[in-house]
């Protein structure tokens, strides 16, 4: 079992790049040449040509689950793993196969259960999550197949289930190997709709290089901005820059310039009083005309929305807002028999008691 630490080299992130392509675009030649690269082969072609390649490069070759099991273990030891300078997963189309094979039998004659991709798609990505978390910079290499989506045919990553789907979004940048006409064999990442791509701002969208420096630029300047990024303000610095920014704008709010407000009073004339506040209703006026609904056996409530209803209360539960003009016509009209009739048969068809 591995052990993270602060010393781990896992903690600090490395390239890792995802590489597809057609047959013969030189995808495996691009990943294993030069350096001294661990290599998980799964492709025959790979395995006979990997020592002509490179000879000091070191090929694993899986053939069970039990072996990617070992293979996870060895690549959490980063004794095991300090004399490379990366690891290349060489193909990931044909570890989708290999692996489906290990769980139906060699012949393939049974088709894998809906079930049984999902524990597919498990141990594909969990190998690529094992390779990520070794320390050390890779690169993930899938075989391209054309994909006809309407008229127009795409080239996408080939693969066993949807689990390869994934990838482009676990390894930066997503490249497709070609051949360019200029430039011969190259590693391109410049976006199109035509084939699966994502590049990085930094590095070049067109490569003709080695791989060891084609992951030095991904990892320099990577590293180069990580250390120029200004922290991530807390969310207490964030709300105090916003509250600071919302004063501001209130203290410097703009005036309106004299020829403005003189077009806007001719066009609109001149901006209104403010309507004066009604009289508030004295106590003793309103302490009257509780007694009145009191001696008439009216409940309160039913005045109170009334009173709010016609517009001379603004809280049916606080009498001190009753103003002065409706707390004086209430009164009236309860001391005069035949609008206190009229009222009350009001009350009983608009607002009835509970």
């Amino acid at each position: 079992m591995k052990r993270i630490s602060s010393e781990s080299p896992a903690v600090a992130s490395r390239a890792s790049m995802f590489l597809h392509g057609q047959t013969g675009m030189g995808k495996s030649t691009f990943a294993v040449t030069g350096g001294y690269p661990l290599v998980i082969l799964t492709e025959p072609k790979a395995m006979a040509t990997l020592n002509r390649l490179n000879p000091n490069a070191t090929g694993i070759v899986p053939e069970s689950t039990d072996d990617l099991l070992a293979i996870f273990e060895q690549l959490g030891d980063p004794k095991a793993t300090k004399k490379f300078d990366r690891i290349v997963l060489d193909s990931y189309s044909d570890l989708t196969t290999s692996v489906a094979q290990w769980m139906k039998g060699a012949s393939m004659l049974q088709t894998l259960e809906i079930q049984e991709y999902g524990i597919l798609q498990n141990w594909c990505a969990g190998l690529v999550r094992a390779i990520q978390l070794s320390g050390l910079p890779s690169i993930i290499i899938a075989r391209s197949t054309v994909k006809k989506t309407g008229r127009i045919e795409k080239i996408v990553p080939d693969g066993l289930g949807r689990s390869i789907e994934g990838l482009p979004g676990k390894c930066l940048p997503t490249a497709e190997a070609r051949f360019d006409a200029e430039h011969g064999f190259v590693i391109d990442t410049t976006p199109d709709e035509f084939s699966q791509r994502c590049g990085l701002p930094w590095v070049p969208q067109i490569w003709d290089g080695n791989c060891l420096d084609y992951l030095l630029v991904i990892e320099n300047a990577r590293t180069e901005a990580e250390r120029s990024r200004p922290p991530v303000p807390t969310n207490k610095e964030v709300r105090q820059e916003i509250a600071a920014k919302q004063e501001e704008a209130i203290n410097n709010k703009p005036a309106i310039p004299e020829e403005a407000a003189l077009f806007v009073d001719e066009v609109c004339g001149p901006e209104p009083e403010p309507a004066p506040k009604p009289e508030r209703s004295a106590d003793e006026d309103a302490r009257e005309l509780l007694d009145l609904c009191e001696k008439h056996k009216i409940p309160t409530q039913q005045m109170a929305a009334y009173l709010v209803g016609r517009g001379y209360m603004t809280d049916p539960m606080v009498w001190r807002t009753l103003t002065a003009e409706g707390c004086s016509k209430a009164v009236s009209a309860l001391k005069d028999p035949r609008a206190r009739h009229s009222l009350l048969k009001y009350l009983a068809a608009n607002h009835p008691t509970t």
